[in-house]
């Protein structure tokens, strides 16, 4: 399917189209809802490229529960995934909170610098340049 066939189906200008191939702008959720719609295809693979491509289809087998009452295997193993999950989040979570403190701290001294410059400059004899100063004038 050409472009142009392709922008007019899903009610979109070609140059709209354009765009979004180009990742200069990004669909709506109605332009997105337009395209499952008329092609039918997921949404989830449209907006995250998850899931699979038409609607309908899984990636995986219906869960069937353990005829001996305990939790099935791929409870289990999702279960586990899970909690893996958690805990590499929660040393997310923490590892920002230090990047965050380390930050503001290089934003104080940043300052801080800044500062004691222009003090520096204050100081420097009034009928002085300053190499900065001097090299400006000769530019």
């Amino acid at each position: 399917m050409r472009q142009d066939d392709f922008a007019d189906r899903i009610g979109i200008n070609k140059n709209t189209l354009r765009a979004y191939e180009k990742d200069r702008n990004s669909p709506t959720i109605d332009t997105i809802l337009s395209i499952s719609e008329k092609l039918d295809v997921s949404v989830a693979w449209l907006a995250f490229g998850d899931a699979t491509m038409c609607q309908g289809e899984t990636t995986e087998q219906p869960h069937r529960p353990q005829e001996t009452g305990g939790p099935c295997t791929r409870c289990e193993r999702l279960e586990a995934d899970n909690r893996e999950l958690v805990r590499d989040n929660r040393e997310l979570v923490s590892d920002n909170r230090e990047l965050v403190k380390e930050n503001r701290e290089l934003m104080r001294e940043n300052g801080d610098l800044r500062v004691e410059l222009e003090r520096m400059k204050a100081r420097a004899a009034p009928d002085q340049e300053t190499p900065n100063e001097a090299h400006r004038k000769a530019g």
